[in-house]
């Protein structure tokens, strides 16, 4: 499980959003992260750090993971 929070991590710095079905064996530890307060949904399946969800460079890019076109 460290070593799948540790890829959740490095995806959230990198691209600030991470994008469940671009992750598939990442979701039971987004599920757990998002249970614990970690990470917020910012569209549906597509999610954030908590106090960066509001931001706009945030929703933009989570509006890219979530429709690419």
């Amino acid at each position: 499980m460290r070593a799948l929070q540790h890829d959740i991590q490095q995806l959230l710095t990198t691209q600030g959003v991470i994008a469940r079905r671009e992750h598939p064996k990442l979701a039971s530890s987004i599920d757990w992260l998002v249970r614990n307060g970690d990470l917020r949904a910012v569209l549906p399946g597509v999610y954030a750090r908590p106090e960066m969800c509001d931001s706009i460079p945030t929703r933009v890019r989570a509006l890219m993971q979530w429709d690419h076109d």
